[in-house]
């Protein structure tokens, strides 16, 4: 072989060396880029999957935790909303009590006009309304030993512990709470059936449904009472217990009504019915299981001085747990309100020690001609510490509010 022959066959060896070199790392590489491409994938889906299942888990807990409105008086309208509404008689029975006790009378602010305190003024409820063995209620200074003495009541009483004692200050009696818990649970006379899920209202989710009609037999029949049946959206029908607790279960297309005015407006068109009361072969019962727990603060009655008195509200809190399923239902329910000396309120720092704004401005003037923002020492005055250590808190005498000082003083 010649020269010439020689080179032009290492020429073909080194050509075909580069094409399989080529080869093999456009395979690999494409590979490993496959792989790349399809992990990067994979993360956005599982990204996206769990901010979905976040945000479903988000929308989810508000509608079945906070898509619910607990409202303090049984008087007042409830509008027009998709909202649900919900009222039970515990914090009128302490605000009732405030009125005994400390106001002597209906409880105004010296800020203005409360709505919210003009309807609890009403005393739309009342404790004579309920059984002694369904409602505890006490006040007092709060010390630590009526604190004790409230978990000790619950406990005996209704083998129950609070939700709101803790959400009070107890250290020292400079205070006076007002408290009341009610607990109910009743039961059918014969439990329900279970019925096949169904949407509510104009909803695209199933809700559970317990009921009665000819296919569940007549037993259950014996719970049922007809109050009214006017139309397909018309109709209040009365659910009986052992415990002698009415389910009173009404519909209506004005639902903006407050709760005494739909109350009021059921009982008047059973009045007016005059056909038959009796549950029979060929009508149909569907109820929705009702689950709920819900905390609020009314915060709108707190912070504000009660004319006449120097004293304020500090705390105005409510709870209600409740269900209805096919057997039956329970409601637990606690309120509490707290009352203080507006000598009580703790001082107020204002010191500009820190970042802050300065403006200039004609008192008749909307806008300012001078405008400063101050965000470090550099021209401020600086000088050495003549004090010594800082001052962080004034010295305030504690103020203790007994049954006696509020009757004397009002």
């Amino acid at each position: 072989m010649d020269n010439k022959e020689f080179i032009n066959a290492i020429y073909k060896k080194y050509e075909l060396n580069t094409k399989e070199k080529n080869a093999f790392y456009n395979l690999h590489v494409y590979k490993a880029e496959s792989r790349l491409i399809l992990k990067t994938v994979a993360t956005f889906t599982l990204a996206f999957l769990l901010l979905a299942c976040i945000l479903y888990a988000g929308v989810t807990a508000t509608r079945y935790f906070k898509n619910l409105s607990l409202n303090p008086s049984f008087t007042s309208n409830l509008g027009q909303s998709d909202m649900n509404d919900v009222w039970i008689g515990t914090f009128q029975l302490v605000w009732n009590d405030a009125m005994d006790e400390i106001t002597h009378g209906p409880i105004q602010f010296e800020d203005g006009e409360s709505q919210m305190a003009n309807e609890l003024n009403k005393r739309s409820f009342t404790a004579d309304m309920l059984s002694d063995d369904s409602y505890y209620k006490i006040s007092g200074a709060t010390t630590p030993k009526l604190k004790e003495d409230i978990k000790e009541a619950l406990q005996s009483k209704f083998n129950e512990t609070s939700r709101i004692l803790d959400l009070f200050p107890w250290e020292n009696d400079n205070g006076y709470i007002l408290y009341a818990m009610l607990k109910k649970e009743f039961h059918f006379l014969v439990p329900f059936s279970e019925q096949r899920y169904e949407k509510f209202g104009d909803s695209e989710e199933y809700v559970r449904y317990f009921g009665a009609d000819v296919a569940t037999g007549e037993e259950s029949f014996k719970n049922i009472e007809i109050l009214f049946y006017n139309s397909d959206t018309e109709f209040a029908v009365r659910l009986l217990t052992k415990e002698g607790e009415d389910v009173l279960l009404y519909r209506t297309d004005n639902n903006s009504l407050s709760f005494e005015d739909a109350y009021n407006e059921m009982l008047d068109k059973e009045k007016m019915y005059t056909g038959n009361k009796n549950f029979i072969d060929g009508d149909f019962l569907r109820v929705p299981y009702i689950q709920f727990s819900k905390e609020i603060n009314y915060d709108e009655l707190c912070g504000r001085i009660i004319k006449g008195t120097s004293l304020y509200i500090s705390q105005a809190i409510q709870t209600i747990d409740f269900e209805l399923n096919n057997t039956g239902g329970s409601v637990k329910s606690e309120a509490g309100m707290m009352f203080m000396c507006a000598s009580d309120q703790p001082p107020r720092y204002f010191k500009f020690n820190d970042d802050f704004y300065l403006f200039l401005k004609e008192t008749d003037k909307e806008k300012p001609y001078m405008a400063l923002r101050v965000d470090d020492t550099d021209i401020l005055e600086t000088t050495e510490n003549r004090w010594g250590e800082e001052i962080t808190s004034n010295k305030t005498e504690d103020v203790t509010i007994t049954n006696s000082q509020i009757n004397t003083t009002l």
